[in-house]
């Protein structure tokens, strides 16, 4: 009888706390009319940037009582016929590049961070992922920063990236005499919304 008014009273407790476990996580939705990614290259005759308009980033966060917060479920996928730019032919050559036809999604998938700094709103780490590009997956790090204000969080990061690791060849143009860089580096601003005041700032 006692072991059963035990079990009882455990799993009464348990009940109670887990409720209460699962609501400390909080999932952000991005804010996309907020948000900008823009990837950036070089090539023998200038600079160049194209933007990608549609995509989707979504992750999970847990604050703690020191000093640092944890971040998991991270999923960015982006629409490679999305890519535009100033320049139509430009804008036709990176998609090619990209082979958006075969492979439409640009994605990257996280488990997260545990120790990601966060002090007075601002907050700092490492995302540690998969990027597939081009039908190729490699692992890839990507450092961040960003501050947390009210209900929105934002965030910035940048990424050099090597297009040949992924079997993407640079794009040319001008019968050849325009050739790009294999190196490109991938610019995020990203605002997310977060529901109610879970952030533990002001």
């Amino acid at each position: 009888m006692k072991k059963i008014l035990i079990t009882t009273w455990l799993t009464a407790i348990l009940a109670v706390l887990f409720p209460l476990v699962s609501s400390s996580q909080v999932i952000a939705k991005l804010n996309l009319p907020d948000s900008r990614v823009y990837v950036r290259g070089t090539s023998s005759m200038h600079e160049w940037e194209v933007a990608i308009e549609k995509y989707d980033v979504e992750f999970s966060f847990r604050n703690s009582d020191n000093g640092k917060m944890s971040i998991s479920n991270v999923k960015a996928v982006f629409a490679g016929a999305s890519v535009t730019s100033e320049n139509n032919i430009m804008t036709g050559k990176a998609r090619d590049a990209l082979m958006v036809r075969e492979h439409p999604e640009i994605v990257f998938i996280s488990d997260g961070a545990e120790n990601v700094l966060l002090n007075d709103g601002k907050i700092s780490g490492t995302l540690k992922g998969k990027l597939s590009l081009g039908g190729v997956s490699k692992s890839i790090d990507i450092g961040f920063s960003g501050n947390i204000k009210g209900d929105r969080i934002l965030i910035s990061g940048s990424e050099e990236v090597n297009m040949a690791d992924y079997g993407i060849k640079p794009p040319t143009a001008l019968m050849g005499t325009l050739k790009t860089g294999e190196k490109v580096t991938v610019e995020l601003r990203l605002s997310f919304l977060i529901p109610g005041d879970n952030t533990g700032s002001n």
